[in-house]
């Protein structure tokens, strides 16, 4: 018998309980602390402190994505943003001055589909009315004739 027949490929059932045994590990290695809590904080007492890393701070803005019918008409901000966004900030600044609709906003990032994300005030109030207030504002900016769509930013929405 010859050393390479002596060599065997893995079964399937070996390659099977492999691959159980990386889950299992990584399952327990991952696994979230029971009823949201931080591992190792006494059962009802989590401070902001012990989550700071976890959960991010509640923000004063609904965040709006907006897309333009023609893109030219912003194509100075979202050239400038992957160079320097706080230059396309500051043209942002300036391109919204004859845009009431646009006049509290603030740019807060470009999509690589050349939407722009629009930051907006939000007032104090519970996440159901932040939602509430984004759809309002996004709805309003829809109607403007250059503006293809306006939407909130509900990945952002659900975070805050």
């Amino acid at each position: 018998m010859t050393y390479a027949s002596s060599l065997s490929l893995p079964t399937t059932a070996s390659r099977l309980s492999s691959t159980l045994l990386v889950g299992a590990v990584a399952l327990f290695c991952f696994q979230a602390p029971a009823d949201s809590q931080v591992a190792g904080a006494p059962r009802g007492e989590v401070s902001r402190a012990d989550v700071s890393h976890v959960v991010p701070p509640v923000s004063d803005a609904v965040e709006i994505v907006v897309k333009f019918k023609d893109d030219a008409r912003v194509k100075d901000v979202i050239d400038s943003f992957w160079k320097d966004p706080q230059a396309a900030k500051a043209k942002f600044e300036i391109f919204k001055q004859n845009r009431p609709e646009m006049a509290v906003a603030s740019l807060v990032r470009v999509t690589y589909s050349n939407e722009l994300v629009l930051a907006y005030p939000f007032q104090t109030g519970t996440n159901a009315q932040r939602l509430i207030d984004a759809k309002d504002i996004a709805a309003r900016l829809a109607t403007v004739a250059d503006i293809a769509y306006a939407e909130p930013d509900l990945a952002f929405q659900t975070q805050h």
